[in-house]
């Protein structure tokens, strides 16, 4: 089992008054093996990011992360949460939430932005970790 936790960023991206938290719908991610990692994860929504790699320091994995995955350009801002998780995988995952800024206006592909009174009806389709973090950003923002 692997003793260091894999090192995960994830950008809180969001637009106010009123608030709105964009989520990204998790696709089938791939290791660099080619096999899929964490199944029971895909086609639920998530915070977009990734694993850092090499080393890239936290905030530069976060805007090659969105840049890849949703073709957008993001300010990284503060830190806001740090979880430790392990999924099915059994891997330990480290996950670095960060505020995040956009001017882009139209919502990228395969993304949704939520608004403070969507998120009940959507609880059960957000990874789990990432919902202790929207209910950071609503009591903090909302």
């Amino acid at each position: 089992m692997r003793r260091h936790p894999i090192p995960v960023v994830a950008g809180c991206i969001m637009k106010q008054h009123p608030l709105r938290i964009l989520l990204h719908k998790k696709n089938e991610s791939k290791d660099e093996h080619g096999v899929l990692r964490n199944p029971e994860l895909v086609g639920l929504w998530e915070f977009p990011g990734g694993i850092i790699e090499g080393s890239e320091s936290p905030q530069l994995a976060l805007e090659r992360e969105i840049g890849e995955e949703l073709g957008i350009i993001v300010s990284v801002g503060d830190l806001l949460e740090a979880e430790a998780m392990t999924f099915k995988d059994n891997k330990p995952y480290l996950i670095l939430f960060y505020l995040c800024q956009t001017s882009y206006e139209p919502t990228p592909d395969g993304c949704c932005y939520f608004r403070s009174v969507d998120i009940p009806a959507i609880r059960q389709q957000v990874i789990p970790g990432d919902l202790l973090v929207i209910d950071k950003l609503i009591r903090r923002f909302g």
